[in-house]
């Protein structure tokens, strides 16, 4: 099928097959090429042409009116096949018996993959590895002491910062007990009982709100404090007050509600979040 010479190959896809199955006539020890007969040259009948004839350098026509003229005359020229398009058919024709082959063995193939069943592998999962970095812990060398930590030492309240934290307050009172009755500006003075006073529902904010009240301050001085008693986080005091100061009410005063007075105030102080706060009075 695959021959060299396209003479030998087969000349058919019947020829083919049959040498593929086997003959029960021919042995296969044989080779399969001498076993079929080269094909023979097939020529196509060409039509005769019919040329002018020429004699001793003149050219003479058929007369069809002298139909006596010898046949002579007529010279027939006959065109055969050259043995170039004989090879070309037989290259042509091995060709197309050599892909038949070839088609018929890619069917088979797959025909037999297709009834070969077919396995599907799954792909294993594989176990997702965690990797944990902890941080060591820095040792420092025996040869180098750690540093001890030094507590910060508690400062006892003074007798300036006592008498600042009360000039405050006595500062304050006229935004507090008055227009626009600030809660916060208390609450950065005071703190505890005190606090819990003015701020609380019904204290003396609110009261003064209800009765369309406030208070008005004039003079006022403060003494120097003397500590009757302090530590780190509390500390009593007894200070000198002179305060001036008169209520009104619906925009009249209020004698019985104002006065004016020089004596001595007893005040508990208090530290809260490292600031000293007022936490309690009481007039001695």
């Amino acid at each position: 099928m695959l021959a060299v010479d396209p003479v030998t190959r087969f000349s058919s896809a019947a020829a083919a097959l049959e040498a593929l199955v086997g003959n029960s006539n021919q042995s296969f020890t044989q080779p399969i090429a001498t076993a079929i007969a080269p094909v023979p040259p097939i020529y196509a009948p060409v039509p005769a042409t019919y040329n002018e004839v020429a004699y001793n350098g003149y050219e003479q026509s058929y007369n069809s009116s002298n139909s006596s003229e010898p046949m002579s005359n007529w010279q027939t020229q006959v065109t055969y096949p050259v043995a170039k398009s004989q090879g070309k058919n037989k290259w042509l024709i091995g060709v197309g018996i050599g892909g038949g082959v070839m088609l018929l063995a890619i069917v088979a193939v797959l025909a037999t993959r297709n009834s070969q069943p077919q396995v599907v592998t799954t792909p294993t999962p594989q176990p997702t590895v965690v990797v944990t970095v902890t941080s060591q812990p820095t040792t420092q060398p025996p040869d180098i002491p750690s540093p001890t930590p030094v507590s910060p030492q508690n400062v006892n309240l003074i007798e300036d910062d006592a008498r600042q934290l009360i000039l405050n307050w006595q500062n304050v009172k006229p935004s507090v007990f008055a227009f626009p009755f600030d809660r916060q500006l208390a609450a950065r003075y005071t703190t505890g009982s005190l606090l819990q006073d003015i701020v609380k529902p019904n204290g003396s904010i609110d009261w003064l709100r209800q009765n369309n009240s406030y208070y008005k301050y004039g003079f006022r001085s403060v003494g120097k404090p003397r500590f009757i008693s302090r530590d780190n986080f509390q500390a009593i005091i007894e200070i000198r007050l002179i305060e001036q100061y008169t209520m009104y009410r619906n925009g009249r005063v209020i004698e019985s509600e104002s006065d004016y007075y020089d004596k001595v105030v007893r005040f508990v102080l208090r530290k809260e979040d490292g600031n000293w706060k007022i936490s309690d009075r009481k007039s001695l």
